[in-house]
């Protein structure tokens, strides 16, 4: 309705930022505290608040001039684009509204795409839709972003400049802009996934399960474990012996990574591992079936570590989730195959039990998704060998007569 009242002419846009503008300024000085006057020599005067004095005099040669002064001055002092983000991303943490992992990747983010000491101190008044669309064009291509990785960039923009309205710091409405916000499709990074890297291949399956087996430690059976079961491995991080009854495992809790400390002159992190005492995703807190044939995998681990507070241990510590990454990584290189991670022994067993053929509402529950789709978009990828592929073709192909 704006835009049409605009381009109709029945709103002046200058005279409306004008008017903008002057509601501005009227507010910096509403919020001075001091008393304006004009000396018997003609001169404007007033204090400006300071640090060590309390405040300062100050004099200029018109009441304009004084009142201009003023609101620089507020202006000045108004919050930057870097402090709103610290504030809003601070107080989401305070209110447990995200987690201190969360957290920490609300920081990198920001200092991806806002690291720049012009832009991290810009106030809100020099940002207009003009600049922010240019602003995150330039961001797309300079960070090379795919449609998935700029989801992390609205959501910051959407966050501070939601924030900064609220304070009045700024006009723009950081929903209708993004929404409105034309972005070519061409202008987005592609990301080429290797259909051969998400998944272990039906032939890589048990030679990594057997160089498991045959090297068999607390940390590999956690491995066998993952792909016995296809759990998250910050939840297989954050079992327990009580958790499981039976062939039943109680998946309940996850473990959590974030940054404990910041070395002031090099920067590098020092990250912290903790338990949270809930799954990662709502449907997360199930109940996952264990095959009888794996049952041997806890009744090994438990003989290993008799006493512990959580089912994988060793020298008297949790394993973490770092040290379950390390070692398939380890394992794939000795076997001469592409290194994967966890995550990809888990995208291994979804593809399995779609192929298998099992209940939709027993992979779900298996995999802790609320629905299929999401185990079907992203976790199922064909690990068929060639041998495999043709012989399920040949089986389909429609009969034909010979030439």
């Amino acid at each position: 309705m704006l835009m049409y009242m605009i381009k109709n002419g029945k709103i002046n846009l200058p005279d409306l930022q004008q008017e903008i503008m002057n509601e501005k300024e009227q507010s910096y000085l509403k919020q001075h505290p001091y008393d304006i006057w004009q000396g018997s020599n003609g001169n404007w005067y007033t204090y400006l608040p300071d640090k060590e004095k309390g405040r300062v005099l100050k004099k200029r040669s018109s009441e304009t001039k004084i009142r201009q002064l003023i609101i620089d001055y507020y202006k000045s002092k108004a919050p930057t684009l870097g402090e709103v983000f610290t504030e809003w991303a601070t107080d989401k943490l305070e209110l447990e509204e995200i987690k201190k992992g969360t957290y920490d990747r609300y920081i990198r983010d920001f200092n991806r795409f806002f690291g720049d000491e012009k832009i991290k101190n810009l106030r809100f008044e020099s940002i207009d839709e003009d600049w922010l669309e240019n602003f995150v064009k330039k961001s797309i291509v300079k960070e090379k972003l795919t449609r998935k990785s700029y989801c992390n960039l609205r959501l910051l923009l959407h966050g501070i400049f939601k924030r900064a309205k609220k304070k009045k710091l700024t006009q723009i409405d950081i929903v209708s802009f993004l929404k409105c916000l034309e972005l070519s499709k061409n202008i987005f990074s592609k990301k080429i996934i290797s259909k051969e890297e998400q998944v272990f291949s039906e032939d890589e399956i048990p030679k990594v399960i057997g160089y498991l087996e045959d090297n068999l430690d607390m940390v590999n059976l956690g491995l066998l474990l993952i792909f016995a079961t296809g759990i998250r491995v910050g939840e297989l991080a954050a079992i327990k012996p009580e958790d499981i009854n039976g062939n039943m495992m109680h998946v309940q809790r996850t473990e959590i990574c974030y940054v404990a400390e910041v070395d002031a002159k090099t920067g590098k992190t020092t990250n912290a591992y903790d338990i949270e005492e809930y799954p990662k995703s709502e449907a997360g807190d199930r109940y996952v079936v264990i095959p009888d044939e794996s049952m041997w995998v806890i009744k090994r681990a438990r003989e290993m570590n008799l006493c512990g507070e959580f089912l994988f241990m060793r020298h008297g510590e949790r394993i973490k989730t770092f040290t379950y990454r390390k070692r398939i990584v380890s394992a794939c290189n000795a076997l001469h195959i592409i290194p994967r991670s966890p995550h990809k022994i888990r995208k291994t067993y979804g593809t399995m039990l779609i192929d298998a053929d099992v209940d939709e509402s027993v992979i779900i529950d298996q995999m802790g998704h609320n629905d299929i789709n999401c185990t079907r978009q992203y976790y199922f990828y064909s690990n068929k060998n060639n041998n495999t592929k043709t012989q399920q073709i040949n089986r389909a192909a429609i009969p034909m007569k010979t030439a």
